[in-house]
């Protein structure tokens, strides 16, 4: 009821109201849809949407949570509601996803996501082998994009948790194999690493 009172009071929909805190309910409210599904109802109730619609627009932001925290169950209750594969859900968002998993606290909480994505995707195409480098190399442009905004951020305790996944044994061209902060003369810049026939180094102004 004071939801509905705020809603009128700032003559918003209840969606418009609530919108810029999904990044934080989105993954409050999904995490729970098998232990608490009428958190989820009641939620959309107000949102004046049904919870697959909910599910569906909030992907970018729950998926990436609940992949890093190993959430299979949810997320099989998403994939069936939305008629998906599971393993088609993270390749919808795989960038979104790492970048997520790279800024984990820990290598430790990193390495049980990535394994788990693992398990996710080789069961899905029948026990084919699938390594680490070769889903990161995937979406590498669109991850490094995301990584290197988090690098540029004013926050340098955000910045320093992003880890650096661009390791790649194969010599394959041109393929990039590292990224680091670098801050000179107060200007933020990240350094690129690449594998070519001449190795090559490129650097990139980050704009906050």
């Amino acid at each position: 009821m004071q939801l509905v009172g705020l809603s009128r009071c700032h003559e918003k929909s209840p969606y418009a109201l609530v919108s810029p805190y999904l990044p934080s309910v989105a993954p409050f409210l999904v995490s729970r849809i098998s232990t608490q599904p009428s958190l989820l109802a009641e939620s959309c109730r107000f949102l004046c949407m049904s919870p697959t619609d909910f599910i569906s627009v909030s992907l970018p932001r729950t998926l990436p949570y609940l992949f890093a925290h190993c959430e299979r169950k949810v997320l099989e209750t998403i994939a069936k509601d939305l008629s998906k594969k599971l393993s088609a859900l993270f390749l919808s968002f795989s960038h979104e996803i790492l970048a997520y998993i790279f800024q984990l606290p820990g290598p430790g909480q990193t390495q049980k996501a990535l394994t788990f994505i693992l398990r996710v995707l080789i069961d899905a195409a029948d026990n084919v082998t699938i390594d680490v480098q070769s889903v990161v190399k995937s979406c590498v442009v669109p991850l490094l994009a995301e990584l290197v905004i988090v690098m540029g951020d004013e926050n340098s305790e955000r910045a320093e948790m992003v880890s650096t996944p661009f390791h790649f044994r194969e010599p394959l061209s041109p393929e990039i194999l590292g990224c680091q902060r670098v801050e000179e003369g107060g200007t933020i810049f990240a350094s690129l690493w690449w594998w070519s026939p001449c190795s090559a180094t490129s650097r990139f102004r980050l704009i906050p």
